[in-house]
């Protein structure tokens, strides 16, 4: 009826859309033959008052042909009543009711074919709306279950014409939610594959670059907005835990804050005090939102910690940065006084450090404080040492510049002329003597082999090549070659010493205070780590010493006797000063008698320090195992006090030593003298060639001299031997006694 000519119809519109009553009833036909007109007449009623007796109840339709059509009395196109042609079958109703029946037909079109809203079900099953056509429906599903949908939510997933996403969806770093989009492309907050993940293309092997600086460090993002005030609190979802004592940072183009976290006790929520760099006014803080990068710039008290640092955009760049947090002041990392990174690798122009001196040198490479390396180094440049005094490395090898010290190579020993200690050697320059040196030697055999370009001191003679095998003293067993005489010119000469012996005499009291004496203990134990007493020296070797001690309950460590230097009035205030003398060796604590009697204490080969009368000194028992209730007593006298010196004690709590003229220690010291003569030697020179022999120098010698001609006149009195040298030049042999 849709597409009717509705002035073509039975009972038409006229022009003001009015009817007739014409054929209330028209073409209606009984099929029980009971009309009242011959059979295939019309009986056309025009008016309900011409239906009579004659009219067809319901009870006698058995069925009813349409010729043409039925319609309501009240029927008006697609507005009310109904309407049925005959002809073709079409209906038209304002209300249709269908039973469990369903319909069964071949299409559907609401409201129409025409309207591009409309719905629309076609006769092969296909379901459409929004469109007149199914391929250009925004909505559809077909008869094999396609379903199209332009936008839409499902679940709480939106639908668009080219991507599926979720419905908070904010893209870039600071955003949320996921999309997926018909490109191919996706985004996601995060995403776990339980599975592997094949691609064609895998963002790790493409290059991707970054502007400006990139830190590596231990991060999350912001799971909360924070406010302006001081007071907020920093709340992370959680994938990274801040400790206390975490200096912290957030950064975007505008806003730049340090903070600190003083509390981890909630986390992910992090109590903190903001704006370390005091950039803001108070409560005027940048107002940080959800899902702001928070990174750590490492932890300053305790455990430290630190972040990487690459740079490809700053002046002397690129380089790669490692900074360790020195405190929690935001900006104290790196080194301590230049706040250079503990390593840099890449350009090093820049690097401002005096030691290294990069601040204008044009080279790549690595640098930091320590360089542990494993296999081979190659290296033609550059030096080992400080700024001033290092070997310098060349092309040719490497060579010793000094302007205020050493400059060594060594194994035990420590610097020059530790004859008779440290095992091991020692090569370098001695800048004390101006001149280069190579020294070995052995502290348990007491021998030692020098090599020096120059050796000078106070002694007489400075030699280029020296072996010793010492005992207790420096002249001893020796070989020298080249070896000068400082008092003469004497050049180019030999000199063997067979040694004087050194041999030291039987030890004798030095200095004492008697154990008659004793009425008070004094406690190595607790603060007081070292006690003993001052007094006067000999000219003689230290070589033992005893204490009237004892041990106090059970204790562990060791317990040494020290000789000090002293320094205060004597006698009164005298105290130790400097570092020891001469120390003994040890004697465990637990080996301590368990009462009061003479506990000696000796002081070994290389210990012997040579007193000088007259001097004074202080000899302590130093305790160095465990504190508390354990420790040694050490008898003394408080009740008439009468030896020369006083008392001493170290506190090792203000790490200071006292004194005190109340009290005297119970102590012996014991030294000894050493034997000299005996020493055999012959010595060959440029000047003159002798033999000869001395028991009362020093020294003691045979020696062999070679005087030159021009010396015979002086000395023709004593009588020489004459021989000729290889050169056929005339020398001399003269044999004397005596000194030289």
């Amino acid at each position: 009826m849709a597409n009717d000519n509705y002035e073509n119809i039975d009972i038409p519109y006229n022009s003001n859309l009015e009817r007739t009553d014409e054929g209330l009833l028209a073409g209606a036909q009984s099929s029980t033959g009971n009309s009242s007109q011959d059979e295939g007449s019309n009986e056309v009623i025009s008016s309900p008052n011409q239906i009579g007796e004659n009219a067809i109840t319901a009870e006698q339709i058995g069925d009813i042909q349409i010729t043409n059509w039925i319609k309501s009395r009240n029927y008006k196109p697609k507005s009310q009543g109904f309407f049925l042609r005959g002809s073709d079958g079409y209906i038209e109703a304002n209300k249709l009711w269908i039973g469990s029946g369903g319909i069964i037909g071949g299409k559907l079109d609401i409201p129409d074919t025409t309207s591009a809203d409309s719905f629309h079900v076609d006769a092969l099953g296909n379901m459409w709306s929004g469109a007149t056509t199914l391929v250009s429906a925004p909505f559809s599903v077909t008869n094999v279950g396609t379903i199209k949908a332009e936008s839409g939510t499902i679940g709480g997933c939106s639908l668009s014409s080219d991507h599926i996403s979720s419905t908070t969806f904010a893209s870039g770093p600071s955003g949320n939610g996921w999309i997926v989009r018909d490109d191919g492309s996706a985004e996601f907050q995060d995403v776990t594959v339980r599975g592997k993940i094949s691609t064609a293309v895998f963002e790790k092997g493409t290059i991707s670059a970054v502007s400006g600086m990139v830190v590596i460090s231990s991060s999350d993002i912001l799971d909360a907005d924070m406010t302006a005030l001081d007071a907020s609190t920093v709340t992370i979802t959680g994938d990274t835990t801040f400790s206390a004592n975490e200096v912290i940072r957030m950064k975007d183009g505008t806003y730049d804050e340090w903070m600190l976290v003083t509390d981890a006790g909630s986390a992910p929520v992090y109590t903190v005090t903001r704006d370390l760099a005091a950039d803001y006014t108070s409560d005027a803080n940048p107002i940080w939102k959800k899902g702001t990068a928070v990174v750590s710039m490492g932890v300053g008290t305790g455990t430290k910690t630190g972040f990487i640092q690459l740079d490809s955009t700053s002046t002397n760049s690129p380089y790669i940065d490692i900074y360790g947090r020195n405190s929690n002041t935001y900006n104290d990392y790196g080194q301590v006084t230049t706040h250079l990174p503990e390593v840099r690798l890449g350009w090093l122009k820049g690097i401002v450090d005096a030691d290294v001196g990069l601040n204008s040198t044009d080279v790549w490479g690595l640098y930091s404080d320590s360089v542990y390396l494993k296999g081979i180094i190659n290296a033609t440049a550059g030096k080992i040492g400080s700024s001033t005094n290092y070997w310098s490395i060349g092309s040719a090898g490497i060579t010793a510049t000094s302007t205020s010290a050493d400059v060594i190579i060594n194994y035990g020993k420590t610097d020059f002329g530790q004859f008779s200690s440290n095992d091991g050697f020692i090569l370098g320059y001695d800048y004390s003597s101006g001149g280069a040196k190579l020294e070995l030697g052995t502290a348990s055999g007491g021998s030692a082999i020098m090599f020096t370009a120059l050796e000078a001191g106070s002694g007489d003679y400075t030699s280029n090549i020296s072996l010793h095998n010492y005992s207790n003293d420096v002249n001893s067993r020796s070989l020298y070659i080249n070896r000068e005489a400082e008092s003469t010119s004497t050049v180019n000469a030999i000199e063997i010493n067979g040694g004087n012996t050194g041999a030291l005499n039987t030890p004798g009291i030095v200095d004492s205070y008697s154990e008659s004496n004793y009425s008070v203990w004094n406690s190595l134990q607790y603060k007081y780590i070292s006690t003993g007493q001052s007094f006067t020296g000999t000219a003689t070797k230290i070589t033992s010493c005893k204490f009237w001690a004892k041990k106090l309950n059970y204790p562990s460590g060791n317990c040494y006797a020290k000789l000090y230097a002293h320094t205060g009035t004597y006698g009164s205030t005298g105290v130790p000063t400097g570092s020891a003398l001469a120390t003994s060796t040890a004697i465990d604590g637990a080996d301590f008698p368990s009462d009061y009697e003479l506990v000696t204490l000796s002081f070994p080969d290389g210990q012997n320090y040579e007193m000088t009368a007259g001097t004074y000194y202080c000899i302590i028992l130093e305790y160095t195992g465990t504190q508390g209730s354990n420790g040694i007593r050490i008898g003394a006298d408080n009740t008439t006090p009468s030896h020369s010196g006083n008392k001493v004690s170290y506190n090792d709590t203000t790490s200071t030593w006292g004194y005190s003229s109340s009290q005297d220690i119970i102590f012996y010291v014991y030294g000894a003298t050493t034997t000299n003569g005996g020493m055999v030697g012959v010595k060959i020179s440029d000047a003159d060639v002798g033999i000869g022999f001395s028991t009362t120098s020093a020294e003691g010698k045979y020696v062999i001299q070679a005087p030159t001609i021009s010396s015979i006149s002086s000395e023709t009195a004593a009588g020489y031997i004459r021989i000729k040298d290889s050169l056929d030049n005339t020398r001399y042999i003269k044999v004397y006694s005596g000194t030289e």
